[in-house]
């Protein structure tokens, strides 16, 4: 395709349409071949499910939440499902859009400044013509211009529609340019609309379940829509249905715009997109990067129930460009080994995110690099899926996901990393919101999203589903600046020890960003029997007399506060048997008893009087007993 398709437009309020009828969808930049030998899991169109005996609920005021983080609710039950939360952040509000309502909420405080459903004629694009099926919204706050941009897909008699709406000003409670876009042309069965943004564009990827199959990527020129004009050139990229993540991109003079999707050749490959002169005469370049395996992710377990959460696929929604930089997230399926033996084992899905070193692709000639890849692990058994990314111009990044288990209700969490990090690793999970019932329906997500602030640098907001009574939405605010503590290890008595003495001392590594830790030492292994609970603000502690019994098995963990939160030790519990280890009698004393057994185990194999376990009773061991002569458990 060389020529831009020119879409004539009328002013605010007016229906948008292309002048001269419908042209054919142009094929000059479309792939020589469309990838299709990985399928995920679902196919078929996903388009919110309406309940059609849906009673609004009470209007609810929730503000904090149960983490350390400031957050306030986002939208409740509009009668759609799955909520489909996205966010974008601006000066001094939040626009949240969900199925099928947009609401701006003071950032302050979170109260609310205007709420309008999304579809109908008394609608958000109501007064463009905007039918009673209007579903996905998409939000972001564009830097560049300092507006809000939000889309979302629209189905009105048996036609698709593409419905734009950007802000006049940094201020969403004004006035809007909207537009309605026909694209029925390109197929029906129109899904799943993703946003990305960069300095020129405003980019909107699709796929289509209809008649042609395709995935498209439809892309606006900005000027030409702030005009009230519309100036659209399509690019096809492939020629079956699997959605092409988009992302937001505050570079400035970007070499391109650059799409994502992990239905490539094979399952450990992403296919990167990148699109030159997108406002002129486009040109799509492919290039598919290695990474590690991923597959199918499972559905979520989840604490009430037996129904399993939908974790949808492993498609990736949205991501950022920051200093050449593609961060980008997704689901996959993990096998766990679990603390229960070889038999242990367990298939949980986990969050998965790449920062992707661009290097100037495709105009410098190099080809992109995988700078670093990890799982959001949140320990055996737990899931992580509807994530989404985003960095600042520092390296920081942060992470909104849900999570749950089989002894947990879905939660909203976040969790963020530092540049000066361990390369593949976030900090543990904060959770923003849990739920306080289970999922019972077909449906969750499918996504979440995630933006920076534009006048706090480093400051993400994050928005969520989690459900009480039905689905809620969640809005938190977070930082990498402040964040939770390292993951730190235990160190000593290392796991197992035995014979150690009932006022030992306990060590562990020190946890960047921790003001605190939390002792505990228990006779189980869940740490719910304690037998002492402290918190210190040095990274050991001497156990005192008279704490332990002789002889007795216990478990230690600890936890490191911060003011962004706490990280658990990991291993999170080590345990260890006190005792004497020349104690051979077990009378709490060593003496002359314990030496003669030993003596009368002299040159044996052991185990008896074997104090270093080296499978043979010889000098090494008298001395180890002699060494603790005279000692006593207490």
């Amino acid at each position: 395709m060389a020529a831009l398709l020119a879409l004539c437009g009328f002013a605010v309020g007016g229906v948008m349409s292309r002048q001269g009828g419908h042209p054919p969808a142009p094929g000059a930049v479309e792939p020589e071949r469309s990838p299709g030998s990985l399928l995920a899991e679902r196919t078929g169109a996903d388009w919110p499910v309406f309940d059609p005996d849906f009673t609004p609920e009470p209007p609810e005021i929730d503000v904090r939440g149960s983490g350390p983080d400031f957050g306030f609710l986002g939208d409740q039950s509009t009668g759609a499902r799955p909520p489909d939360p996205e966010i974008a952040v601006g000066p001094d509000h939040v626009v949240v859009v969900v199925n099928s309502r947009l609401t701006i909420r003071n950032k302050s405080d979170g109260s609310q400044t205007f709420a309008r459903t999304l579809s109908g004629p008394f609608g958000f694009w109501g007064d463009v013509g905007a039918g009673t099926f209007v579903f996905d919204p998409v939000a972001q706050y564009d830097t560049h211009t300092d507006r809000f941009v939000v889309a979302a897909g629209e189905h009105t008699g048996g036609r698709m529609y593409l419905d734009i709406a950007i802000s006049d000003d940094a201020d969403p409670n004004g006035a809007w340019i909207k537009h309605r876009v026909d694209m029925t042309d390109f197929g029906t069965g129109m899904d799943y609309p993703i946003l990305g943004i960069d300095e020129g564009s405003i980019s909107i990827t699709c796929n289509f379940f209809g008649e042609p199959l395709g995935a498209w990527i439809f892309i606006f020129d900005k000027a030409q829509l702030l005009a009230g004009k519309v100036a659209m050139n399509p690019v096809r990229v492939s020629t079956f249905n699997p959605p092409t993540g988009a992302v937001m991109n505050p570079d400035t003079a970007p070499p391109a715009q650059y799409f994502v999707s992990p239905w490539s050749d094979a399952n450990n490959l992403l296919r990167l997109l990148a699109i030159t002169d997108p406002n002129g005469a486009p040109a799509l370049t492919e290039y598919q990067l290695s990474v590690p395996t991923f597959n199918g992710p499972v559905d979520a377990d989840q604490l009430g129930t037996t129904n399993l959460a939908d974790t949808v696929d492993w498609r990736i929604k949205h991501g950022v460009v920051r200093n050449g930089s593609m961060w980008i997230a997704h689901n996959t399926r993990v096998t766990e080994q679990g603390p229960g033996g070889p038999f242990d084992v367990r298939m949980t899905s986990k969050a998965r995110w790449y920062e992707i070193a661009l290097n100037g692709w495709p105009a410098s000639g190099s080809e992109p690099t995988l700078t670093q890849t990890g799982l959001i692990d949140e320990g055996f058994g737990v899931h992580t899926w509807c994530a989404d990314i985003s960095a600042d111009s520092a390296g920081n990044a942060a992470i909104v996901f849900n999570r749950s288990s089989a002894d947990e209700f879905i939660s909203v969490s976040r969790a963020v990393r530092r540049a000066t990090d361990p390369p593949g690793t976030f900090r543990q999970g904060v959770v923003l919101k849990s739920s306080t019932s289970p999922e019972t329906l077909d449906r969750w997500g499918d996504y979440a999203g995630i933006q920076e602030d534009p006048v706090e640098p480093g400051v993400f907001w994050g928005h969520g589903e989690y459900r009480t009574t039905s689905w809620r939405t969640w809005v938190g605010r977070f930082s990498p600046q402040t964040p939770n503590p390292i993951d730190f290890s235990l160190e000593s008595p290392p796991d197992g020890a035995a014979g150690v003495n009932v006022a030992s001392l306990l060590n562990w590594e020190d946890a960047e960003d921790a003001t605190s830790y939390d002792v505990t030492i228990a006779t189980d292994p869940d740490l719910i029997n304690t037998v002492v609970t402290t918190n210190v603000i040095a990274s050991s502690w001497l156990i005192p007399n008279g704490t332990l019994d002789c002889h007795t098995v216990y478990f230690w963990g600890i936890t490191a506060n911060g003011i962004g939160g706490t990280t658990t030790s990991t291993p999170g519990v080590f345990t260890f048997t006190t005792g004497l280890i020349a104690d051979l009698n077990n009378d709490g004393v060593v003496d002359t008893a314990d030496l003669g057994i030993l003596l009368s185990a002299f040159g044996s194999g052991g185990p008896v009087g074997d104090l270093n376990g080296d499978n043979v009773v010889d000098t090494a061991d008298l001395g180890i007993l002699l060494t603790g002569f005279g000692q006593g458990c207490d």
